[in-house]
């Protein structure tokens, strides 16, 4: 039947739920932003590991959109010039 969900599905959910909830991290000086630190197939991993039950890092990834997760690439971010500074500071120590 298309379009049902199955009922192993149903049961995985809360637990993925409480899974993602556990591994969330946040912005001490914004509450409004936070993140997850692993990949979807991590995630998985350890949900296998915890509950014996092997899911899809695509079922991870819907559900995290399910969640209000988006994917954001990690960057660094230096003030203007910070980088030309700790170059100057690392030849001058040569």
């Amino acid at each position: 039947m298309a379009g049902k969900k199955k009922t192993a599905q149903l049961q995985i959910e809360p637990l993925l739920t409480a899974l993602i909830e556990s591994l969330r991290a946040g912005c001490p000086t914004d509450e409004q932003v936070y993140w997850v630190s692993l990949k979807p197939w991590q995630i998985a991993a350890t949900f296998y590991e915890q509950h014996g039950i092997r899911i899809s890092h695509g079922v991870v990834k819907r559900q995290l959109k399910t969640l209000g997760y988006a994917y954001r690439k990690q960057r660094k971010q230096l003030a203007t010039g910070a980088a030309m500074s700790n170059f100057t500071l690392s030849v001058r120590l040569y």
